[in-house]
This record gives structure tokens, sequence and C-alpha cells, in this order.
């Protein structure tokens, strides 16, 4: 059960970027999709995060903390009105938003705090 509330999480937490990219493909609109970084990574215990190919913050993640707080508002009045089916599913969607903008972020912050380290160094 655990595996797939957080399979179901981590898919809801996508859907923003899903959504985005669905809707380039609507509108024909040619973007390089640049949510995946590639590291480069051909040994064991190689460091990811001195790599030539690093992202920037993907404004995309405000949108999903945005989404991330409305189905956290949504849960508690889900919990209070006594509709527990809308307050998990709710919660779902929120954890999954948060998981997914919260790494993002965790590894931008993380990429940065290296480039200074190297520039010092």
């Amino acid at each position: 059960m655990p595996i797939i509330f957080f399979t179901s999480a981590v898919g809801a937490g996508m859907m923003v970027n899903t959504v985005r990219a669905a809707w380039q493909i609507f509108t024909r609109k040619t973007e390089k999709f640049e949510r995946t970084p590639k590291f480069g990574i051909a040994r064991r215990g190689q460091n990811w995060k001195a790599n030539l190919y690093q992202l920037q913050l993907d404004p995309l993640v405000f949108a999903e903390l945005t989404l991330a707080g409305m189905n956290g508002i949504t849960a508690i009045a889900g919990i209070i009105t006594g509709n527990w089916v809308i307050a998990i599913y709710a919660f779902i969607f929120g954890a999954g938003l948060m998981f997914v903008s919260g790494m993002t972020i965790a590894q931008t912050i993380s990429v940065q705090l290296n480039r200074q380290q190297v520039k010092i160094n």
C-alpha cells in the first residue's frame, strides 16, 4: 500500500509538467524539453553536481507549489466537512506536488552551492 500511495503521489506531482508538454505538442510550439538533466554518470561515486549540463530553476515550480497549497486547503476542508475521500485525494495530489517541486528546488540549491564552492576553490 505505501508503494501505491507513493507512486500515485509522484505521478500527481508530475501532472503540471505533463500538461505543459501536452500543451506544447497541441500548439506545435517547439521548445527544448529541459526538465530532466543528463548528468553523464559513468562510474559509481561520481559527483553529478560538477557536470556541465545543469538546469536553472524552472518557473513552473511556483505553479506546482501554488497547486500544492490549494490541494492542502482542499484536504483540510475535506477533513473539516467529513468528506474523507476528497480529503485523501487532495492530500495525495498536494503531497505529490510538494515532493516534485521540493526535489527540484533542493537539487537546484545543491547545484548552486556546489558551483559557489568550485568558484571559491
